[in-house]
């Protein structure tokens, strides 16, 4: 049986994403999964910096790959839009091959980190929704505290998903960014 696909998104940078995904592959080892059940991948980033997640997974024995094939630097859709990159459906494919790597053998879960907000990449035809479906994920949405915006925001996101045929399975509002 394939792994379980799950893509964390969020309604905009800094939502705490990765900090999601470092509490559910917690939560999977603690839950009774092994090491070896559970991987994690982050396809596209705009950082080349060593992430708590990538540092959690080497310590406690989890396949992961923390830079995936996609990376977003200063001029990236400059030279995109030029032609002197691989095309969207290159890119894509090569985010498929990675996801299906790091999901396969023993592994019955894998937690795919998203990147920025679901529009990201969306110039380049590779943004959350495109990262998502090339995965075979379905998303869960992390988004700010609160209730009003917070539940706008889930249905403007979610939106974003469902128009492109990507389940969105709910919402984790992230009450650690509320300041007391």
């Amino acid at each position: 049986m394939p792994a379980v696909r799950l893509f964390v998104s969020g309604n905009r940078s800094q939502v705490g994403k990765s900090s999601v995904c470092l509490g559910i592959l917690g939560s999977l080892l603690r839950s009774g999964f092994s090491p070896a059940e559970v991987s994690y991948i982050k396809p596209a980033t705009q950082c080349t910096k060593a992430t708590l997640v990538a540092e959690f997974c080497q310590r406690n024995g989890i396949r992961s790959q923390h830079i995936g094939p996609i990376v977003y630097y200063s001029g990236f859709t400059r030279k995109f839009l030029n032609g002197d990159t691989e095309s969207s459906a290159e890119m894509l494919e090569k985010v498929r091959v990675a996801v299906d790597a790091i999901a396969s053998g023993d592994v019955k879960i894998c937690v795919v980190d998203g990147v920025g907000y679901p529009a990201v990449g969306s110039i380049c035809g590779v943004d959350n929704a495109a990262l998502a479906r090339a995965a075979g994920a379905a998303v869960v949405l992390v988004a700010k505290a609160g209730v009003g915006d917070a539940i706008d925001s889930f249905n403007l996101d979610a939106s974003w998903f469902l128009a492109r045929g990507i389940p969105v399975l709910g919402a984790i509002y992230n009450l650690s960014l509320i300041h007391i």
